[in-house]
């Protein structure tokens, strides 16, 4: 494939300009969702530059125009050495302001087989979930070195494994600046996904900072027993850019925004199953008042499965039924109650209950004063129907999208105008799981399978990474015995909670919230924590180093700060450090220990935290 050629403005005989191709290197904007422009613009480049575009003699720019109908594969280095000294400092200066795909540079050394823009074998780029339009595919074994000595931006990609190509199959990413080890995705295991009981394992952020770096090299090697040649990933929108240029771009949303911020409450599903009466759920409005979540702002009570009518779920008339042994006062009555706690009212419907009667269904939720909509069991276009009818109701309803990520919500269900989408199975009170199938998922996975979905949410609309496991003490499904394997300990809690804030994932709860322990009202409490859950910005957060087992995720704020979490996976106490180049930060920073809510005092260049716990979290906002 030709890539289109690098241009230059130069001065052409009338003494107006025109552009001329250099080189035959692709020059892209600075983010993947930006057009591409044709030609790259015209600078100012300092004093030791032409005070306009860059000037090229008649005689160098016909060398040059030779060079490229002789050489197409010519590179930018042939073009420079055409050039005098200033139009060579003046073109490389322009370089290194540049975005540019790392597909449309020549690396000084490659081992093993590369593929421009699509998996090997000419598939699409697809790494776990997420196909890329623009990357490099790669077989284990390969090794790719670059020249990066005059660029001062960032690297930046996704690294996944093909699920397609390669399920069920274990392999290693690294990076390398110069000589030192700065990106370690760890063992990455892809699944074999299987009909509609399991997802793929998704991507993994990489940035890493090029100042001071001379060669940069990636490699991706095989962690299983099977022929290395047979495990094909790659590097995903893989590209140089500048330090200006912006670390993320949030999504802009037709429609009314009924959630500027992700949702917060309480859920009985996993603490209660379907064992859910009118009796419990008033009990659990009035802790929720009581206890000071209300005011915290969880205000949605969510009632899940097991509120409708045994045997048929809706009368002759299509209306939905509710059980009135369960629920004596009716639906409307318990709305009102909610609603005069100053809550709002959630509730569980599917596919199977709702199809054909979304109108009946629709009008009697805006009856009862429903507030929020999780709608379970049904694919996309049965999840737009039944929100057509939500909005055609009149009645501003919150619609969470419940299809556990199987058809990729994140891509269209901001276009049906939902606010919510889950994007895991269920999340169970355990540490973490080998899968993301529907036998649950652990907490750490559940983060994992969402940082490479950040790009598609913003303001009004949001990744649902399911629910906080806080407090659930190893219950599941209304079970009366905890579970073997389950209860997470308090350290890991913390790290959840720490996580979907970052991640800007909703926040509900699916504790017993009527007898909680002061341990959990710490957590779930934290106004700090939730101030960073619910900022207006409204930018997920992700990793911005990542070594094996050791992690440190940064998310975004309003007037310049940022939140940064230090995670140890690891089965020992770890320190972990953090450079303002990683976290793309200048100046000094005031420091806060969310958790502990004190102030670490000011810090400029490095933050290193020490003895964080086995599976542990330190969480802390950096001010201006």
């Amino acid at each position: 494939m030709k890539s289109a050629p690098w241009m230059l403005t130069v001065p052409a005989a009338s003494g107006a300009t025109r552009q001329v191709p250099v080189s035959r290197r692709r020059v892209i904007a600075s983010h993947a969702a930006a057009p591409r422009p044709a030609i790259l613009p015209a600078r100012r480049l300092g004093k030791d530059a032409p005070s306009r575009s860059i000037q090229l003699s008649i005689n160098v720019r016909k060398r040059i125009l030779k060079m490229l109908h002789n050489h197409r594969a010519a590179y930018v280095c042939c073009s420079l050495l055409l050039m005098g000294a200033p139009a060579r400092a003046a073109a490389v200066a322009i370089a290194a302001e540049t975005t540019e795909n790392l597909a449309a540079v020549r690396p000084v050394q490659q081992t093993g087989e590369v593929t421009v823009d699509r998996s090997p074998g000419q598939a699409p780029l697809d790494l776990g979930d997420l196909v890329y339009a623009t990357g490099i595919g790669v077989r284990a074994g390969s090794k790719l070195t670059y020249d990066v000595s005059n660029r001062a931006g960032r690297f930046e990609a996704w690294v996944g494994i093909d699920p397609k190509a390669s399920a069920k199959r274990a392999g290693r990413f690294c990076v390398h600046a110069d000589e030192a080890l700065v990106f370690d995705s760890g063992v990455i295991q892809q699944t074999d996904k299987q009909g509609s009981s399991q997802n793929p394992t998704r991507p993994i952020r990489v940035v890493i900072p090029l100042a001071g770096v001379k060669q940069l090299r990636l490699t991706f090697q095989c962690e299983d027993d099977k022929d290395q040649t047979g495990l094909c990933g790659g590097w995903g929108d893989a590209k140089f850019v500048p330090a200006s240029a912006p670390e993320y771009q949030l999504g802009t949303y037709a429609g009314k925004t009924l959630a500027a911020t992700p949702p917060m409450g309480w859920n009985s599903w996993c603490r209660y199953g379907t064992d859910i009466s009118e009796e419990l759920i008033k009990k659990v409005a009035a802790a929720m008042v009581e206890s000071g979540m209300r005011d915290a702002g969880y205000i949605y009570v969510g009632l899940d499965d097991g509120w409708q009518a045994p045997g048929a779920k809706f009368d002759d008339q299509g209306y939905p039924l509710w059980d009135p042994k369960k629920f004596p006062g009716g639906m409307q009555a318990l709305g009102d109650y909610l609603h005069a706690k100053r809550l709002k009212f959630g509730i569980y419907s599917r596919a199977e209950w709702v199809r054909g009667h979304e109108t009946q269904f629709a009008a009697r939720f805006a009856e009862w004063g429903v507030d929020l909509v999780k709608y379970d069991f049904s694919n996309k276009q049965q999840q737009q129907t039944t929100l057509d009818a939500i909005r055609a109701a009149g009645r501003d309803v919150i619609f969470s999208v419940c299809e556990w990520g199987n058809e990729r919500p994140w891509l269209w269900a901001p276009g049906l105008g939902a606010e919510m989408w889950r994007t895991t199975y269920d999340v169970k009170d355990k540490w973490t799981s080998a899968y993301d199938n529907n036998g649950g998922i652990g907490v750490l996975r559940s983060a994992h399978q969402n940082e490479a979905l950040g790009p598609f949410v913003g303001p009004g609309r949001w990744n649902d990474l399911d629910m906080l496991q806080i407090g659930v003490d190893g219950f599941d499904y209304g079970n009366d015995q905890k579970k073997a394997g389950f209860d997470i300990t308090p350290d890991e809690e913390r790290l959840q909670m720490s996580l979907w804030t970052i991640l800007a994932s909703p926040l509900l709860t699916a504790n017993d919230v009527t007898t909680m322990n002061a341990q959990t009202k710490s957590i779930l409490l934290n106004r700090q924590v939730i101030a960073v859950s619910q900022d207006p910005l409204g930018v997920p957060g992700w990793r911005v180093k990542k070594m094996d087992r050791i992690e440190v995720w940064k998310r975004p704020l309003t007037n310049g700060d940022v939140a940064v979490g230090f995670v140890n996976l690891d089965d020992k106490p770890r320190d972990i450090d953090v450079t303002w180049a990683q976290l793309n930060l200048g100046g000094p920073r005031e420091v806060t220990d969310l958790w502990a809510q004190r102030s670490l005092g000011k810090h400029d260049k490095r933050l290193k935290i020490a003895t964080i716990p086995s599976h542990g979290v330190a969480f802390l906002r950096l001010s201006k």
